[in-house]
């Protein structure tokens, strides 16, 4: 029996092998008209022939109708979750691959430093609100009394300027009494001195009637003349001497008089000064009433005044206002939630950590993704937007999904590289670029199979 070789056929041995020549000799010399068959490695290459014949001629028909992409991926929003304010982690309220929603709770800041600078920023308003107020009741109260002032400035001004006035008529009336005090003076003086000249002629007169009288006493003795001869001349030295005392007397009042008089013209110089004095305090007095309504008539530039400083107050008010709203804002910010709803990846924070604002505590992926699919520039000719698109995904063969072309990029991935190619420099090679475009799933994707972003797809776009 002949043993079986390597690729199952059977093995003869040599004389099986004469036999069977022998016998095929026969048989070609008995049957010497009949046809002989193909070999079966033609048939098999027939068989492929005509198979690739059919795929080809599928895949040009295909080719027709899709074009096709292995350079495709998934894509999606990655929210990164960074905190706003610098604090250690209080609390972790997520772990690794956890399912959130957005506004869900990740972690939690210490917020005892915030809420004490909402408490100074609270107490910081309420001393503005304070201080406007004041500034408010002042303004209404200046523009409320300023009308009232001006009237009484306005009277003390009157007041004043009728008191000088006053004091003017006195200053006249004395100036007019000082001078007839002077006059008197004078007159009193001239009288003295006449009444002076009168004594002094009279006195004369009464020594010239004694020595006349003294004369005649000897004549009269020595008999020269009569006794009513010295009677005569005895009466004449009486008078004459009668009338020397009554001179004097005479200087004596007229003497009276001059000190009488300068004793007026003291009181009227005293007058005077008095007025003068009277005139210099109501002219102080009016100026001062005159200021006073100057002040009181700028009550214009009090009351913009007054309103500016309630102005400022308002402004410190809204100032101390938003740093109130900022504490706020920074209170919140210590509780860090999810922006948007997906699924938490690269957590890397623990309870105790210190976070600055701005580092990268973990990743939200959205449940919401797409294809991302770099075709050829030469594919585009025939591609829409709204195009039906067929995707396979690598990691899950049996899974297909349906989608529409979104949008086409508008520029090569070669060009939004980071060092774009300068095509104007050196030698120049030619090569196909390659056209990002966006395609949208139609198709729910499937719960129990997670689809992670950067997974390998092949899409086929139907262009006809």
């Amino acid at each position: 029996m002949a043993d079986k070789g390597s690729n199952g056929s059977a093995v003869m041995t040599p004389a099986e092998r004469e036999a069977s020549s022998r016998v095929s000799a026969v048989g070609d010399a008995e049957t010497p008209t009949k046809r002989r068959r193909p070999p079966v490695p033609v048939i098999i290459a027939l068989v492929l022939g005509l198979a690739a014949a059919v795929y080809g001629v599928e895949r040009y028909i295909h080719g027709l109708s899709y074009e096709d992409s292995d350079d495709a991926f998934i894509d999606g929003t990655v929210a990164q979750v960074s905190p706003r304010v610098p604090g250690h982690i209080l609390e972790v309220d997520v772990s690794d691959n956890q399912h959130v929603a957005a506004g869900e709770l990740l972690c939690t800041l210490d917020p005892a430093d915030f809420e004490a600078a909402l408490a100074g920023a609270k107490a910081a308003l309420a001393a503005a609100q304070a201080r406007a107020e004041t500034a408010a009741a002042d303004l209404a109260m200046i523009r409320k009394t300023a009308p009232a002032e001006v009237e009484k400035e306005q009277g003390s001004v009157a007041a004043a300027e009728a008191a000088q006035s006053t004091a003017q008529v006195r200053l006249a009336l004395a100036q007019s009494m000082l001078a007839q005090a002077k006059a008197r003076v004078s007159a009193a003086e001239a009288a003295v001195e006449q009444a002076q000249a009168a004594a002094e002629a009279a006195e004369a007169e009464a020594s010239r009637a004694e020595s006349d009288l003294a004369r005649y006493q000897a004549l009269f003795d020595s008999g020269g003349i009569t006794a009513a001869q010295l009677d005569q001349f005895t009466t004449a030295a009486t008078a004459t001497g009668a009338n020397a005392r009554a001179t004097q007397r005479g200087v004596a009042a007229a003497q009276a008089q001059v000190v009488e008089a300068q004793a007026g013209l003291q009181s009227a110089q005293e007058s005077v000064r008095q007025a003068e004095s009277q005139i210099n305090e109501s002219a102080g007095k009016a100026d001062e009433a005159r200021g006073g309504l100057a002040k009181a008539r700028v009550a214009d530039e009090r009351i913009a005044r007054a309103e500016a400083q309630r102005a400022q107050a308002l402004a410190d008010v809204e100032q101390s206002a938003a740093a109130v709203q900022q504490a706020e804002l920074n209170l919140s910010y210590t509780r860090i939630v999810a922006p948007i709803t997906g699924t938490v990846t690269k957590k890397s924070i623990e309870v105790g950590t210190y976070a600055r604002p701005g580092q990268a505590l973990m990743a939200i992926v959205s449940d919401d993704k797409w294809v991302v699919a770099n075709f050829k520039e030469t594919q585009l000719e025939r591609m829409r937007v709204g195009q039906p698109v067929a995707i396979r995904i690598d990691a899950y063969p049996d899974l297909h999904l349906h989608g529409h072309i979104d949008s086409m990029q508008r520029g090569t991935g070669s060009r939004f590289s980071l060092l774009p190619a300068e095509n104007a420099t050196g030698n120049y090679v030619k090569v196909v670029q390659r056209v990002p475009v966006k395609i949208v799933l139609d198709d729910p994707l499937p719960e129990d199979r997670p689809i992670a972003l950067g997974l390998s797809v092949v899409p086929e776009v139907k262009v006809n």
